[in-house]
């Protein structure tokens, strides 16, 4: 699911995809980018190019807040 990628301090880092979301969510590629879209999931912690990625945390982070109410 995740993928690692070496980060610039020279350790791995664990990076989410648009395909990660919708798999831990159970919904459509197209939703997340709407979700994206509509400022409801975070913005992107990673781009480079057409690559664009979130870390781990920041997905862990956004769960914990929808579950506690914010």
């Amino acid at each position: 699911m995740s993928r690692k990628i070496e980060s610039l301090s020279g350790q791995a880092a664990d990076f989410f995809r648009v395909e990660d979301w919708a798999a831990k969510l159970q919904l459509s590629k197209r939703t997340i980018f709407r979700m994206i879209d509509e400022r409801v999931i975070p913005p992107y912690d990673f781009v480079a190019g057409r690559t664009r990625r979130w870390h781990r945390s920041t997905y862990d982070r956004w769960v914990t807040e929808q579950t506690e109410g914010k």
